[in-house]
C-alpha cells in the first residue's frame, strides 16, 4: 500500500528564525538542506538548533530560498516580502508539525532514487569538521557536504574512485482521468554515498 503524503502549511507567513524554531523539533538533528542568497547558495546542516555550514553558523540574512530534509519530512521557506515567506512541510505524517494544517497529496505511488552531485573523490574536511567532506572535481574545485566520507588513496593511474555523493529523493505518483500516472511531488531524504550503477564504455 501506497504511504499517504501531505503538504502541511504554517498558518500564516513567517520570518525564516521563527519557520526554523517551530519546524526544528518535527526535523531531527542532522537534517541537511540548501540556504540560497543572491550572493551564495550553501549547503546546510541542522546541529543544535541551528543551520550550519562547514565554516560555522549559516548566514541567513538575504536569503529567500531554503530547503530542509531528513527521511521523515521536507520543509521549504520561500521568501515573499519584508522578510517574511510562506512555509510548507512535505511529509507522510500529517501530525508531525502541530499548528500547520495539512492538506493531503493524492498519491497513487512512490519511488525512492538519488541524484549523483558533483565531485567522485570525497575526502575528509581539511580543517577536519566532524561531519563533513570535501566533494571534489579535477575541472571544478570543489564543495563541503555534511557527509561521513571514508578517503581513498588515489591510485597509480590517477584515476578516480567509482563513488558519489548522492541526494537521495522519493517521487510521488498519481493518476489522471485516463489512468496515467505521473510525478506531482518530490520529497528530498537526504545524502548518501554511493557508487555508479553502470559504467560508460
Amino acid at each position: 500500500m501506497s504511504p499517504g503524503a501531505y503538504w502541511c502549511a504554517a498558518p500564516r507567513s513567517l520570518a525564516l528564525p521563527d519557520v526554523l524554531e517551530q519546524a526544528g523539533a518535527a526535523l531531527g538533528e542532522g537534517a541537511i538542506g540548501f540556504v540560497s542568497s543572491a550572493v551564495e547558495h550553501a549547503v546546510v546542516l541542522w546541529s543544535d538548533g541551528e543551520l550550519r555550514t562547514a565554516g560555522g553558523a549559516a548566514r541567513l540574512d538575504g536569503a529567500f530560498s531554503v530547503r530542509l530534509a531528513d527521511p521523515r519530512a521536507e520543509l521549504r521557506w520561500l521568501h515573499t516580502g519584508g522578510g517574511l515567506g510562506d512555509a510548507v512541510l512535505v511529509t507522510e505524517d500529517p501530525d508531525l508539525l502541530p499548528g500547520w494544517e495539512p492538506a493531503p497529496i493524492p498519491v497513487a505511488g512512490t519511488r525512492d532514487g538519488a541524484y549523483a552531485l558533483w565531485g567522485r573523490r570525497l575526502e575528509p574536511h581539511p580543517q577536519r569538521v566532524a561531519g563533513w567532506c570535501r566533494a571534489l572535481e579535477g575541472r571544478l574545485g570543489w564543495v563541503d557536504l555534511p557527509l561521513d566520507a571514508p578517503s581513498e588513496l588515489i591510485p597509480a593511474d590517477q584515476t578516480w574512485p567509482e563513488r558519489y555523493a548522492e541526494l537521495i529523493y522519493r517521487e510521488y505518483f498519481a493518476l489522471d482521468g485516463y489512468g496515467n500516472a505521473g510525478v506531482i511531488e518530490e520529497r528530498l531524504l537526504g545524502l548518501q554515498v554511493g557508487r555508479p550503477t553502470g559504467r560508460s564504455s
